[in-house]
């Protein structure tokens, strides 16, 4: 199990995207997208924080305020570097991505609940992207960090930890959600918080 209370969530909120430029904060239902994610990573259980840049901090910091959760504008132009700056007191990142709005606060509950704590990066197999962040070890980040990581695994973090053999994965497979025995009662229960 990774202690929930050793794992600070940060979600990923910038405004630049080639595709859809302002993604995050699109209607969806009675918030945005970003409040949308917010509201479900706060369910979660452990602290969270939004991190955006210095282009997107009059816009994005007022939201998180909103919410009450903590904001960061990482400005390092390294996201690796940004998450290792801002977890200092914590020994697990869930990393969320704010373009992700059907983010599962029960299905990440799930990761935490049976993930192994030595493991690198923790990711959940058989569900649509989106749909559930990545539990990463702090110390695995700082590990990557001095192996001279490529552009792109500075910017996007996860293809460091997958795309090398020095880092543990574990790929956990997405539960059986129904419930037919007292098993699976008290394991959705639990994922239900």
């Amino acid at each position: 199990m990774i202690n929930p209370a050793d794992t600070i969530t940060i979600i990923q909120a910038r405004l630049e995207s080639t595709r859809l430029a302002n993604k995050i904060l699109y209607p969806f239902g009675y918030e945005s997208i970003l409040g949308t994610i917010i509201k479900t990573c706060l369910s979660m259980g452990p602290e969270v924080m939004v991190l955006g840049d210095r282009a997107s901090t009059a816009v994005v910091k007022p939201l998180a305020d909103h919410y009450g959760v903590w904001y960061e504008s990482g400005d390092s132009g390294s996201l690796l570097e940004d998450f290792i700056n801002v977890s200092t007191t914590y020994g697990y990142i869930n990393r969320v991505c704010a373009d992700s709005p059907l983010t599962s606060g029960p299905l990440t509950r799930y990761l935490f609940m049976v993930g192994n704590p030595l493991t690198d990066w923790t990711i959940m197999s058989g569900v649509p992207p989106g749909m559930v962040g990545g539990i990463a070890r702090r110390e695995a980040l700082q590990r990557l960090q001095g192996q001279s990581p490529t552009t792109s695994e500075k910017r996007h973090v996860t293809s460091g930890l997958i795309g090398r053999d020095s880092f543990t994965v574990q790929w956990v497979p997405a539960p059986n959600l129904t419930v037919d025995t007292i098993t699976d009662y008290n394991r959705v229960r639990e994922m239900l918080g």
